[in-house]
């Protein structure tokens, strides 16, 4: 029955979303390298001085789980397009991870200069005395983002089924960690009485915890879930109950900031290039995906579909996913005591292209 399943989470876990996040525990990630034609390997470091005839920056990045996921095809569409050569961008590569706090350790503690995680991690590791500002928006939609069981439980059909169940998200911090907790408390559950939330540690850990019967219900999202898998069944998309939710965000430390932040423009640039471009030629975006990431086109295509690329990703913030993050820190006690994250005190927007809207923190 679950065949098919097992050769696509082989091909996931040698694409990267298997990658441990290593620097917390003193070791370096391992490298998704993703190169720029012709980009050496040496050269000026990071903070390459501006103005100059070298690059702005030199040096990798890291994206949430390169290059598995959706995450990650803007970069990989500007990469292809030379946009960060454009920008005076030497990308020497992409770090991947396994989300949740590993993508901002990646860039807190492993020296990379910034990075693309999710918004609830980079608030709890700046609450937590971590020295990172946010520079922009990623994803802001949960569309690709579903919940599996088993086809044999016939006892789980629908969200409200799953009281008393085990059920796996990705890594602590995570967007599977945040979308849950709002899901079952928008379908009246309680996330922290009702249920048992359990990090898996990774997408394809969490479904093979499932398929071992570890857990009841599982984390899925695309494309891993256009494989069209045998032997699986959605008990629900995070889409039906959380229409809006920053997913993302971008990160800098601030030594990247002190140097005057045109790097982080010109990357904010490159990226936004990318977007542009996946919007307008979403099947050659497909294939760049499937290239990069080592998995069947069919399934990229699909989705990048589901999601809607022009909805999906952002350069800015959108204060309607800024509230959805809030609402779910509140429900696990992570907010501050009023309730409120104070936004605009790790925030910046002054880096964001030109035409990209602020919003009101």
């Amino acid at each position: 029955m679950f065949m098919r399943r097992r050769e696509f989470l082989r091909l996931i876990g040698q694409a990267g979303v298997l990658a441990a996040g290593g620097y917390l525990f003193g070791c370096a990630a391992p490298r998704q390298q993703a190169q720029q034609g012709g980009a050496p390997q040496g050269g000026q470091g990071a903070g390459a001085a501006a103005g100059g005839s070298g690059p702005l920056l030199s040096a990798e990045i890291t994206v949430t789980h390169w290059p598995s996921l959706l995450y990650g095809v803007p970069w990989m569409v500007a990469l292809d397009k030379g946009y960060f050569k454009e920008e005076r961008i030497e990308l020497k590569g992409i770090v991947g991870s396994d989300g949740g706090g590993t993508t901002v350790r990646n860039v807190v503690t492993g020296g990379l200069p910034i990075g693309e995680v999710a918004t609830a991690a980079a608030y709890r590791a700046w609450a937590a005395g971590a020295p990172l500002i946010v520079v922009g928006g990623g994803v802001r939609s949960v569309s690709e983002i579903n919940w599996v069981t088993r086809e044999d439980r016939s006892d789980i059909q629908t969200i409200q089924d799953l009281r008393g169940k085990k059920i796996a998200f990705t890594s602590p911090g995570s967007v599977t960690e945040a979308v849950l907790t709002l899901s079952l408390k928008k379908a009246g559950l309680d996330p922290l009485k009702d249920v048992q939330m359990i990090a898996a540690g990774g997408v394809s850990k969490g479904l093979t915890a499932l398929k071992e019967g570890a857990v009841d219900a599982a984390a899925d999202m695309e494309p891993v879930y256009s494989a069209k898998p045998e032997g699986l069944r959605v008990v629900f998309w995070a889409r039906d109950f959380v229409p809006a939710f920053q997913q993302t965000v971008l990160i800098v430390g601030p030594d990247l900031v002190k140097q005057g932040g045109e790097a982080i423009r010109a990357l904010l640039r490159a990226r936004r290039k990318g977007i542009e471009y996946v919007v307008a030629h979403r099947d050659e975006a497909a294939e760049i995906f499937a290239r990069e990431s080592k998995l069947p086109v069919e399934a990229c295509r699909k989705a990048l579909e589901t999601v809607k690329p022009d909805v999906y990703y952002t350069a800015g913030l959108d204060p309607a996913g800024l509230q959805a993050v809030e609402e779910q820190l509140r429900i696990m006690g992570l907010a501050p005591a009023d309730g409120k994250v104070p936004w605009k005190d790790f925030v910046n927007q002054d880096f964001l292209p030109d035409g990209v809207g602020k919003i009101t923190l």
